[in-house]
């Protein structure tokens, strides 16, 4: 996603996707659906990652080739009895 991010500098607003990121972190962390991302492991590990369907559906540009991590966001996803994220990579 990082290199997505460098890739596509100028077609997003970095505050907006920050603020989106970050989403949820302030006014409720117990909502997955506000969080943009939610990492629950090791940062440095993208299976530990997780992205929200709101965030998949508005950045969907920025997954681009980006398999582990929706796989990984599948995992989560299923863990929790949700369905899986359709998202094209």
């Amino acid at each position: 996603m990082r290199d997505n991010l460098v890739l596509n500098r100028g077609r997003y607003d970095a505050d907006d996707i920050c603020t989106d990121l970050m989403g949820g972190l302030y006014e409720g962390f117990d909502e997955v659906e506000k969080t943009g991302l939610i990492v629950w492991g090791e940062p440095w590990s993208e299976t530990g990652w997780e992205v929200s369907e709101r965030f998949a559906t508005k950045w969907s540009f920025l997954l681009k080739g980006c398999h582990t991590l929706v796989e990984s966001t599948n995992r989560w996803r299923e863990a929790r009895g949700e369905e899986r994220l359709i998202i094209e990579v």
